[in-house]
């Protein structure tokens, strides 16, 4: 079984539990993986069994590399898709009001304190010239 664990078009990674704590079977996917064309850089962690890749996007997909590991016995047999993406965030009315009100409130804020330092620096320059 491959568990889907993060793809991004150009790095792939996979759980591969037929890796897990087996590091003659890492260097031999990593050695197999070095042959075929569009793989850039493979790394195994054997402790937990992940298997991380770069791949050019314009050459291979996801798809492709995992039906290649299942194919050479890595991964067990199961359908793959990557999973949706999210949904943009929606953006309201209410959001622009939200912020406008922010920004309002801090230069009225500024304003309030610039006011409140022009007035004590003025009335210590009157009192330094008294």
């Amino acid at each position: 079984m491959a568990t889907y664990l993060h793809h991004v078009p150009g790095r792939l990674r996979v759980r591969c539990p037929t890796l897990k704590r087996n590091t003659a079977r890492a260097a031999a996917v990593t050695e197999l993986l070095a042959g075929m064309e569009g793989i850039l850089n493979s790394e195994v962690n054997p402790l937990t069994g992940s298997l991380t890749l770069s791949y050019d996007h314009h050459r291979l997909e996801g798809q492709e590399i995992i039906a290649f590991l299942q194919a050479n016995g890595y991964c067990q047999s199961q359908a793959w898709t990557p999973p949706p993406r999210a949904a943009a965030p929606t953006y309201s009315a209410l959001d622009g009001f939200i912020e406008n009100t922010g920004a309002t409130l801090g230069k009225m804020l500024l304003g309030a304190l610039m006011e409140k330092a022009v007035e004590r620096s003025a009335g210590a320059l009157i009192g330094a010239l008294l």
